[in-house]
């Protein structure tokens, strides 16, 4: 009863992020119902229908798989269009490329350095608790022969909120409640990450409260001095994890300046547009934005030139304009 549309995959151009991708994939095709048609070990039972199904995967990857060693593996199979076999090649050799290994090791580099209290993580404590969990998971899949434990990850987590002082604590009261219960202390990572997220939420609920009301005062001035419409100050906690981490952890900077220098395989074309929104986000959250501010109307109804031209003028010069505004409105 479901239609197949080849609308509901999306473009594969890059070597990078292939985890991701291949599990959205997948999700697609079980979401129309399609699964069989990458199984090695499926039985035909209508071959006319298998055929024509098989045709339609195989233009869904040769409209979407766009890296060149899939075109490759895709126009390698163009006659026989066996879609098991085509995504069997492809997948060996995007989960043993090297793009595939520098991504775990860029994860694994976060998941054992990423204090919570000294990063510059944007999005809220509860997040960052479940994203960990979820890092955890995608490393282990990227890289099997590097697997973490759950008593490893359980202990790691615990060292990068350990400084935090409404989770420091969590860990260790569970175990004296165990221990005084006379039961097991053993603890999984989804265990641990539970514990500590029923604690993240009352802190991440009274910052959003705290944030809100903030915002409110902001809003009674003429000009925006308090809130950057520009620097998505009061949007951090809307910040999607998965946009922080690509920002902040799967790009190179400059080791001198920090600024942001691009993606490990390059980013173009389409996805142009989304590497130039990270580099502003990944500079702006690297502490590289002025503190003049004119209000979010205003920032997004200036032209892309305009905007630029703003970021390069100097402080005081930023201040001489914003303040001649303000007294212009108060006459």
């Amino acid at each position: 009863m479901v239609k197949p549309s080849a609308r509901d995959f999306r473009p594969y151009r890059e070597a990078n992020n292939w985890v991701d991708y291949k599990d959205v994939f997948m999700i697609t095709l079980e979401a129309q119902n399609l699964t069989h048609l990458v199984d090695p070990n499926h039985i035909v039972v209508d071959e006319d229908l298998h055929k024509a199904q098989q045709k339609y995967l195989y233009k869904v990857f040769r409209d979407n798989l766009l890296h060149h060693e899939a075109k490759s593996i895709i126009k390698f199979h163009s006659k026989t269009k066996d879609t098991a076999r085509i995504l069997q090649k492809i997948c060996k050799t995007y989960d043993e490329s090297n793009s595939t290994s520098m991504n775990g090791d860029a994860i694994l580099g976060w998941l054992s350095r990423a204090r919570l209290n000294a990063s510059n993580w944007s999005p809220t404590q509860g997040e960052y608790v479940t994203f960990y969990a979820d890092k955890i998971d995608k490393f282990n899949e990227m890289c099997p022969d590097s697997k973490i434990s759950d008593n490893q990850a359980v202990r790691m987590l615990q060292n990068l909120v350990a400084n935090v002082p409404n989770l420091a604590n969590v860990l260790n009261l569970y175990h004296q409640t165990k221990t005084a219960a006379g039961q097991s202390d053993k603890i999984n990572l989804r265990e641990h990450v539970a514990l500590l997220a029923q604690q993240a939420q009352i802190y991440d609920n009274a910052k959003i409260c705290t944030s809100r009301n903030y915002r409110q005062s902001a809003a009674t001035h003429e000009l925006d001095y308090e809130i950057n419409a520009h620097d998505f100050d009061q949007d951090k906690e809307d910040l999607d994890p998965e946009e922080w981490f690509e920002a902040n952890v799967m790009n190179q900077r400059d080791p001198k300046t920090g600024r942001y220098l691009g993606n490990k395989n390059g980013n173009k074309g389409t996805e142009f547009k989304k590497t130039q929104n990270y580099k502003r986000q990944a500079n702006q959250m690297q502490g590289n934005h002025s503190r003049a501010f004119v209000d979010r109307d205003t920032w997004n109804a200036l032209g892309d030139s305009d905007k630029k031209a703003w970021d390069q003028l100097s402080e005081p010069a930023r201040t001489k304009i914003t303040a001649y505004h303000f007294n212009k409105r108060k006459e």
